[in-house]
């Protein structure tokens, strides 16, 4: 009785999450036709995608995806190189991670996609490793300057983007609390400097 009665009521919703969708989808669609016309398209383009994932044959959706996915492509390639030719590498990394979702999810909507495109996962592969490695060398430099916050900060960042390349950065933060703990305690600050102590401990 119960199944029965929770089916009526899916039922019942079914109308409701319909519409809500088909909402979503056009307030997406609407919102992709406004960034294609000012240029912007990758922008456009994921919003084109976001309302074919409320509505997979939502017409203007798939017409605007199919219209924009080569400039989409062109525009977030050309922002991941540059964030590369910067030597900003996690913004890089982020930048060609967008891409590859954006890439998969239009040909997921079979969108018509007839260009050549880079090796876009090989990109994510490097710049992991060059994210990893860059915030590595900051943690390092904050450490010698006894900034340890900061570079407790960027010893975990490094692990985040390639913890195998960068397997002691466990220890390098405890040794960065047990440093900071020292400094705290010489300064007369006990109560904090046993904090920084035991969250040496917990690493």
């Amino acid at each position: 009785a119960l199944s029965r009665a929770l089916s009526r009521v899916q039922l019942l919703a079914l109308p409701l999450i319909l519409l809500l969708g088909s909402c979503a989808a056009g307030h997406h669609a609407g919102a992709g036709l406004k960034y294609e016309k000012a240029g912007n398209h990758f922008a456009a383009g994921n919003h084109y995608l976001a309302a074919l994932n409320h509505d997979a044959a939502h017409p203007s959706a798939k017409a605007g995806l199919n219209r924009v996915v080569e400039n989409a492509y062109l525009e977030q390639r050309a922002n991941a190189q540059s964030l590369e030719n910067q030597q900003d590498y996690p913004g890089a990394l982020n930048a060609w991670i967008a891409l590859e979702r954006f890439l998969t999810g239009a040909r997921a909507h079979q969108t018509r996609m007839s260009f050549k495109t880079v090796r876009v996962k090989e990109r994510i592969t490097e710049m992991r490793g060059e994210a990893a490695r860059q915030t590595f060398d900051r943690a390092e430099n904050f450490s010698r300057e006894k900034r340890f916050e900061e570079a407790i900060q960027q010893y975990r960042l490094s692990e985040k983007y390639a913890a195998r390349e960068f397997n002691d950065s466990q220890k390098r933060i405890a040794d960065a609390f047990v440093s900071w703990s020292n400094v705290l305690v010489k300064d007369g600050h006990f109560r904090d400097g046993a904090a920084k102590a035991l969250a040496a401990k917990q690493h």
